[in-house]
């Protein structure tokens, strides 16, 4: 899930619930959570907790629970939520505030790429012209890192 999106986990029971397990008066809004909220749909057995303005907080795991009632045991299940966060921005070390690097021939020169605030780590690759350097290729005055 993306921070900041909007999520909905649908949960649906096939099984007849009890008029007596089923909730006599709802309340979508979840106490001490003001970004939670549920509908429910108790003919079809469908219970949706919406998420608004997905963030860190929220990740963790979630987990539906039916009963126990008379005669019954009760019945869980669960979903992981995790939060994936785009990289702020990406800088290449070595160049400075400069885009375009001059050196003259026969120099080394290493560059490094850095994303920054992505959630998982982001996964980089280095191009030269569209075409992509294997890591821990030596180029012409380049060792890719």
């Amino acid at each position: 899930m993306q921070k900041n999106g909007i999520l909905c986990f649908t949960v649906s029971f096939q099984a007849y619930v009890p008029a007596s397990d089923r909730l006599s008066s709802f309340d979508p809004k979840i106490p001490g959570y003001p970004r939670y909220y549920m509908d429910v749909n108790e003919e079809e057995g469908i219970y949706n907790l919406h998420i608004k303005n997905v963030n860190f907080q929220d990740e963790g795991e979630f987990q539906c629970q039916v009963g126990p009632s008379m005669n019954h045991t009760p019945i869980r299940a669960g979903a992981q939520l995790r939060i994936l966060i785009p990289p702020d921005y990406l800088t290449v070390n070595g160049l400075g505030q400069a885009s375009t690097m001059e050196v003259s021939e026969n120099v080394s020169v290493r560059l490094s790429c850095q994303a920054v605030g992505s959630k998982p780590a982001a996964q980089l690759k280095w191009y030269k012209n569209s075409v992509e350097v294997p890591k821990g290729i030596m180029l012409p005055y380049f060792y890719v890192t």
